[in-house]
């Protein structure tokens, strides 16, 4: 009798430690306070999140764009700034290690210029930050530079227009004026001269394509006049 006491009492006791373990080890696996600035939480944020701002400041070759900061979460930012690549390049998006700027650590907006580019090309450019625990990328954004177009200027008769040919940025309205010799004149443009008089002198050409202008001059007709005198007199 006193032997199933004994037994009756152990097995309480062995209930109880079990019972004592299981609420201790559910203590050591709750989760902390919900705080995504603590790397102890369950909530903790590795990385912040960043913006790209919208591309200005195109030219054939530079544009500009930059980040923001949504939030600061992570680890501090140990460089920022922008990447960008050709659009459908067989890189895929642009990534740290390819055409991209470095304007330093910390979570403050920055702007960042981009050169190097080609005229005419489709770009594609996102932002992005690092820190101890790896890279984020911002929204990826598409531009496309200005082109180079070519304008061909010829003179057909006696003068001379200035500027002669050249390169022009898309865009670029270029003012051409024609200068006729002693003993032309000037008559008229022909070519790409559409949207404009054609007897404009200068004649503005706006480079939204590859141009080409012809200054057309004529020759001033000279006359003779002859003068006879009858009788007692003179013609002057």
């Amino acid at each position: 009798m006193q032997q199933g006491r004994f037994y009756m009492v152990m097995s309480g006791i062995a209930a109880f430690v079990l019972l004592f373990m299981l609420a201790g080890c559910g203590e050591t696996v709750a989760p902390k306070l919900d705080n995504p600035y603590d790397p102890e939480s369950s909530s903790y944020e590795r990385f912040p999140e960043l913006s790209t701002l919208v591309v200005t400041q195109v030219s054939t070759t530079e544009a500009q764009s930059g980040g923001s900061f949504d939030t600061d979460y992570g680890s501090d930012v140990q460089s920022k700034g922008v990447c960008w690549a050709e659009q459908g390049a067989s890189s895929g998006l642009p990534v740290v290690g390819g055409n991209c700027t470095d304007e330093g650590g910390g979570f403050d907006a920055f702007v960042s210029v981009m050169t190097g580019l080609d005229p005419g090309v489709s770009y594609v450019v996102r932002s992005y930050a690092t820190n101890s625990d790896g890279t984020v990328y911002g929204a990826e954004r598409e531009f496309v530079t200005l082109a180079v177009y070519g304008l061909s200027v010829t003179v057909d008769g006696g003068g001379s227009v200035t500027p002669v040919s050249g390169e022009y940025d898309e865009g670029k309205e270029v003012a051409l004026t024609a200068q006729a010799l002693d003993g032309w004149r000037f008559v008229e443009w022909e070519g790409d001269v559409a949207g404009t008089s054609s007897t404009d002198n200068p004649l503005v050409v706006t480079m939204d394509g590859d141009k080409s202008v012809t200054a057309v001059f004529e020759e001033i007709p000279v006359y003779t006049l002859t003068t006879n005198v009858e009788g007692s007199g003179s013609v002057s």
